[in-house]
């Protein structure tokens, strides 16, 4: 391969990769934004940096190191910064492409050539229909108290300087109840959320062999 075409592999690996690299940034964030209000962190003052003329230099160069590491191996550091959602974002995909595209299916004990597809399709269904309740970007529970609580709030260090507590400024009995109800309703969400991830990795486990096109 010449050196126009090893450039032009870097310039479409830097775009392809920050475009995907902020998808799954943009839910990694939204996620612990609401696990943090609920649990008691204040996560955008730690997001909210400055995005001055340097700030873009060094995320330039970043995405071209990134960009790189993709054209070398096949995929760059930012996957282990939350390989978790990483692992979600890819077998959504993989899985939506699968029932798209799939030329095959499985012969497995008990299937016949007539129904193997209508099977396989049913179990390729369910699989995706599990991870994908599993994450908050395409999970059908919603908190309904969201919008309605205030989480404006101070943090005070403790006299160690190693912890600080919150401190919420409207102390009333009705905004306490509702981050109390907020709180509440976002633990039920995770332990439906949970169960569903049990199920799909158990799915993943059981037809981990038969996921080729």
């Amino acid at each position: 391969m010449g050196g126009k075409g090893k450039i032009g592999i870097l310039v479409a690996g830097i775009v392809v990769g920050f475009l995907t690299y902020k998808g799954i940034k943009a839910t990694r964030q939204k996620e612990r934004r609401s696990h943090d209000n609920a649990y008691g962190f204040d996560y955008d003052t730690v997001i909210n940096h400055s995005a001055g003329p340097l700030d873009f230099a060094k995320q330039l160069t970043r995405e071209i190191k990134w960009a790189w590491q993709r054209v070398k191996r096949g995929y760059d550091d930012q996957i282990f910064w939350g390989f978790d959602h990483y692992l979600d974002y890819i077998i959504i995909k993989d899985l939506q492409w699968m029932l798209a595209n799939r030329n095959g299916s499985p012969m497995l004990e008990g299937w016949t050539e007539e129904n193997c597809h209508d099977r396989w399709t049913r179990v390729l269904e369910e699989m995706l229909h599990h991870f994908m309740q599993s994450t908050e970007q395409h999970c059908s529970e919603t908190n309904e108290y969201e919008e309605l609580v205030d989480f404006d709030s101070y943090f005070v260090p403790s006299k160690e300087g190693r912890y600080s507590t919150r401190h919420y400024k409207d102390k009333s009995p009705e905004a306490e109840a509702l981050r109390d109800m907020y709180g509440n309703r976002s633990k039920e969400i995770n332990e439906y959320r949970m169960a569903h991830h049990k199920k799909a990795m158990e799915m993943l486990g059981k037809y981990y062999r038969c996921l080729w096109d």
